[in-house]
């Protein structure tokens, strides 16, 4: 057998490849926004089966989807946003490595599902950081993260380990109705204004060592 005709067979004995979808032309991404409105952007071609609703690049669940791409609209958005807001509302994560690096915009993340590790590592947020009903699939470190303005956790979903170790929290910190799945560590964090873990859920061991609260706190 030849090497073409050995290619041909592993294609018909594995799995089939998915088969993109007829896309019109005109067709734009639904997805609501923070601001209200659609999202409008192109939809992506994702393979039959993937996405329920042909949605944008930025929105798709696609794990194949071009990575590239996604940063590249990504750092754009956060471009033009300057001091404003950059709305990432409902978007699908890849791997997202943030370390050290500081955000300008508010950032709006409602939504938002980073399906691979998430790392804010030493991040800074210069102003809201909001991620109500955000979904972390995997390990997620938020440690020795800097919030200078209101940081909004309510309701996210972190499935894996999350560490939040030596973080500060310079305004208030809203973990209202979360639910960490795993291991979660707060220990040396600061927070220096209400602490809200009202209704949170921690599925494992949640460790506060040594976490300083200046102010109001409710769990």
């Amino acid at each position: 057998m030849s090497e073409s005709d050995t290619g041909s067979a592993a294609k018909v004995e594995g799995q089939e490849e998915a088969s993109p979808r007829n896309v019109p032309e005109e067709k734009r991404c639904p997805v609501g926004m923070f601001e209200g409105g659609a999202c409008g952007r192109p939809v992506y071609n994702t393979p039959v089966g993937v996405d329920g609703e042909l949605v944008c690049l930025m929105h798709s669940s696609d794990p194949n989807k071009d990575q590239g791409a996604f940063w590249e609209e990504f750092e754009r958005i956060l471009k033009l946003a300057g001091e404003g807001i950059a709305d990432f509302s409902g978007f699908v994560f890849p791997e997202a490595d943030f370390r050290d690096r500081t955000f300008t915009p508010r950032c709006i993340f409602r939504g938002a599902m980073f399906t691979r590790r998430a790392n804010f590592l030493g991040a800074m947020f210069t102003q809201e950081a909001d991620f109500w009903r955000a979904t972390f699939k995997q390990k997620t470190v938020f440690g020795a993260a800097t919030f200078t303005q209101e940081a909004n956790f309510s309701q996210a979903t972190f499935t894996q380990r999350a560490d939040f170790g030596g973080a500060t929290f310079t305004q208030s910190a809203d973990f209202s109705s979360a639910q960490f799945s795993q291991r979660t560590d707060f220990s040396y964090s600061r927070f220096a204004q209400i602490a809200r873990f009202t209704e949170a859920e921690f599925g494992q061991i949640a460790s506060f060592s040594n976490a300083k609260f200046e102010n109001y706190c409710s769990f």
